[in-house]
């Protein structure tokens, strides 16, 4: 029998924690549930789920304050940040163990999605297919469009991986190395979304490595924050 992965739930409106739970429990998810930051924290340590979605603002110890406490711990599991106030996510520097973001109303596709596409991207990608570019890089799971170099659109995917030179997608588009496209996504807290052109490197279905060329310095300062590594000092 294969295992369920375990998710803690964290949300401290009863309505939408039993919707988590029941939406989840349903897609095949071991779910746990926490009303509040601290309770959460107590499960953390005791349970050790593989993921965690995450509601910022709740009274007592708030998302905040449990992403502080996953910076302190080794190897924290990965972040599903689920909350009604996007302008309040960020900065990048402070969110290391995020792996991804959803803004509520959220559609419950959206978020088993999600939810998978964390568990499964910390699987890395088969050996000679990786992206050989040097420097850091992140599991961040957000959802991407894919267009022509002209702006036609060609397809919608997930980013799985990010670093401030290139990506690796999941998406249902037959490529070819060398092909040019661009990709359009918004990061958490971001203005305006990140359109690039890119180059594609390799691709093994669903996953494909593009390298980002031509992004403006500010938006590849906001890769370069959000790629740091867990522990480093916010600025």
């Amino acid at each position: 029998m294969e295992t369920k992965h375990r998710i803690l739930v964290t949300d401290d409106d009863a309505n939408v924690l039993s919707l988590m739970e029941r939406v989840l429990s349903d897609a095949g998810f071991e779910v746990e549930t926490a009303d509040s930051g601290r309770a959460a924290i107590k499960k953390i340590e005791t349970g050790r789920p593989e993921m965690v979605t995450l509601d910022l603002i709740m009274p007592d110890v708030d998302g905040w304050g449990v992403l502080a406490h996953l910076r302190r711990i080794p190897a924290p599991p990965p972040v599903l940040v689920v909350t009604g106030h996007p302008e309040s996510v960020g900065p990048f520097s402070v969110m290391a163990s995020v792996a991804a973001y959803i803004v509520k109303p959220f559609s419950t596709v959206e978020l088993v999605t999600t939810c998978r596409k964390i568990l499964t991207a910390r699987v890395p990608p088969p050996p000679g297919q990786e992206n050989r570019r040097d420097g850091p890089r992140r599991m961040f799971v957000v959802q991407a469009q894919v267009l022509t170099p002209t702006g036609e659109r060609l397809a919608s995917g997930h980013i799985v991986e990010l670093s401030p030179a290139g990506i690796r997608l999941d998406v249902n588009l037959p490529l070819s190395a060398g092909q040019e496209v661009e990709v359009v996504f918004r990061l958490p807290g971001a203005k305006e979304p990140i359109r690039a052109k890119s180059i594609v490197r390799w691709q093994q279905d669903p996953a494909t490595g593009l390298e980002l060329v031509g992004i403006p310095p500010e938006q590849e300062q906001q890769l370069r924050e959000l790629v740091k590594p867990l522990g480093s000092t916010p600025r």
